[in-house]
């Protein structure tokens, strides 16, 4: 399964479902404020360019692309449960 875009006017928060990946400027330019990344969910490059995204909230193998979040000025707050992190792409 893929999220390929999301209305960018959404505000609130918004959790990815476990296992799924989010496609090129899927979230660019959300409102959203905050993001729950499930369980195994691939984020590809510049998923959420530009977004509002305030607190970003990560679970266990997790993929991020490199510019995944590139421009999100707003991100103050990284969260995971992940021990370590073994490879940033």
């Amino acid at each position: 399964k893929t999220i390929v875009g999301i209305a960018p006017a959404k505000t609130g928060s918004y959790t990815i479902p476990t296992g799924v990946t989010v496609s090129r400027n899927a979230f660019m330019g959300s409102m959203l404020s905050e993001i729950i990344v499930g369980n195994g969910v691939k984020i590809e490059q510049n998923a959420f360019y530009g977004a509002n995204v305030n607190k970003l909230v990560i679970g266990d193998g997790v993929t991020i692309d490199m510019w995944a979040f590139s421009n999100c000025r707003q991100l103050e707050i990284i969260s995971t449960s992940m021990q370590r992190v073994q490879r940033l792409r």
